[in-house]
């Protein structure tokens, strides 16, 4: 009886839409490790591409690309690139003033190993009970996972990006998320509290 609109590439919209939109329900606004992120997406045709410098998009608003256009000149990898791409589209959104206000944080690595908590604290948000039938099949591996990765363990699927970089390459991307002050996220597999 309720439609679930997803963006798969919108964070970096949330606020804007939080001020064109009257939601009934508080967004989701569910994070990934950006790490993660960009292992996946290499794995993915659509991403299947020499690296040869940051572009910056000729986009309207670029302008949150261009104020880091010395910085993204150094990066030297398609990792590194897909990293800078993230902490950009997510860095405006962590850093609103009104984060966490207008919306509920949702980090995927929590969803994974608690499914049952993160899920409540986004209904009890809502001030709603859940579906009793939302937490029979939440174990169970989706139809789109390649692998059975909830078999396997549920660190095994928090850490499949390490297997995908060497150290030297996660290095790198460490220094992105640390020109970017992401304090999220680091080499770590698990988010963690930004300093105050």
């Amino acid at each position: 009886d309720r439609m679930i609109v997803k963006f798969v590439r919108a964070n970096g919209l949330m606020p804007w839409l939080m001020k064109k939109f009257d939601f009934e329900l508080t967004p989701v606004y569910l994070l990934r490790h950006p790490f993660a992120i960009a292992a996946s997406q290499m794995k993915e045709g659509s991403w299947d591409y020499e690296f040869d410098g940051y572009e910056i998009p000729d986009v309207p608003f670029n302008h949150i690309f261009k104020r880091h256009e010395s910085f993204l000149a150094t990066l030297k990898t398609k990792g590194e690139e897909m990293v800078a791409t993230w902490c950009i589209n997510n860095k405006v959104v962590l850093e609103h003033d009104r984060h966490n206000k207008d919306w509920t944080t949702i980090f995927y690595e929590s969803l994974l190993l608690h499914p049952e908590r993160e899920l409540q604290r986004i209904f009890d948000r809502w001030e709603m009970s859940p579906p009793e039938e939302l937490f029979e099949d939440l174990r169970d591996a989706s139809s789109t996972t390649k692998e059975a990765t909830f078999q396997k363990g549920l660190e095994a699927q928090l850490s499949k990006w390490r297997k995908h970089f060497h150290k030297s390459e996660i290095d790198q991307m460490m220094r992105v998320l640390n020109y970017f002050e992401i304090e999220l996220y680091s080499d770590d597999l698990l988010p963690h509290s930004p300093k105050k």
